[in-house]
């Protein structure tokens, strides 16, 4: 498989090659389809042995789950072995919803954005107070859109702190009617949104108003916060098909103290670990502010 694997990979870019590489890919689907029926056939026989079994019903809880793990791993292979088949042999496009991007972590999203190399992972939230605090964190499953978590996010940051912020600061990927209508509901009085799609949500007389001038400054200056971040908490940016622990494991390493060495979680913008001794090189990563302040 990997020796098939690899002439796979290094027949592409000509005529001939594209024709070589199907007929090898049609030799890798047949290998699946035969991986497939000799998995499917040993579940079958475990989920029938399974009605029998005659251990404690905690003991039997935890075989059920496990067989229904196997289940969701060989129907799950069936589905990336029909999208290969009609992507590669048949030429056709196979819908994002339908396809499979990960066995090992079903919640992952494909998220490509302008230039950059797009990756498979998440899309982490994080609001920061005036003051340089992390104030909440969110990580939605897979491709998720900036413009619906906003809500969750503020709600968050509230339930956290108990305090609603009186001014809040936000890029364009969060600009909605709706969710400046929301903003307005919960009490916040400064809703800045940055870029164009927030300059037209935004009465005139606001946006060119001393608090709200202010705000955007504010949130431009935060790139100097993140770049904090990545110091003190070794942040980068993933790479495509880079190792991704399960997604439920990530809001725990964010808040746990762990060894350097321990594998860092992978996402779509963002790569978050335990923090480490903060360098003395970098600076603080806000200066405290007299107001409260959310910003994402």
């Amino acid at each position: 498989m990997s020796t098939l694997d690899r002439e796979i990979d290094m027949s592409k870019g000509t005529r001939e090659g594209t024709r070589t590489r199907r007929q090898r890919y049609k030799s890798l689907l047949w290998r699946a389809r035969r991986a497939h029926r000799l998995l499917s056939d040993a579940v079958e026989r475990i989920e029938a042995a399974l009605t029998s079994l005659d251990v404690l019903p905690s003991r039997r809880a935890m075989a059920e789950r496990a067989v229904q793990r196997l289940r969701l791993d060989v129907d799950a292979l069936a589905t990336v072995i029909a999208n290969c088949q009609a992507r590669v042999i048949h030429e056709r496009n196979v819908p994002m919803a339908d396809k499979k991007l990960s066995v090992s972590d079903p919640d992952v999203g494909f998220i490509a954005k302008g230039q950059r190399v797009p990756v498979i992972g998440y899309k982490p939230q994080v609001a920061r107070s005036g003051a340089g605090f992390i104030t909440g964190l969110l990580l939605p499953k897979g491709n998720a859109s900036d413009a619906g978590q906003l809500t969750p996010m503020v709600d968050e940051v509230v339930r956290r702190t108990t305090v609603v912020p009186r001014v809040l600061s936000v890029d364009d990927g969060y600009a909605s009617a709706a969710n400046m209508d929301e903003m307005k509901s919960r009490g916040i009085e400064v809703i800045s949104i940055n870029g164009s799609k927030g300059r037209a949500l935004t009465a005139s007389a606001d946006w060119n108003s001393d608090e709200y001038v202010l705000a955007r400054d504010q949130r431009s200056a935060e790139e100097h916060g993140v770049k904090a971040v990545v110091g003190v908490t070794r942040v980068e940016r993933s790479r495509l098909f880079q190792s991704t622990p399960p997604h439920t494991k990530a809001l725990e390493a964010a808040t746990t103290t762990k060894p350097r060495d321990v594998p860092v979680p992978t996402f779509s913008r963002l790569e978050l670990s335990a923090p480490s001794a903060p360098s003395p090189r970098i600076r603080p990563i806000a200066h405290a502010r007299s107001r409260a302040t959310s910003r994402f």
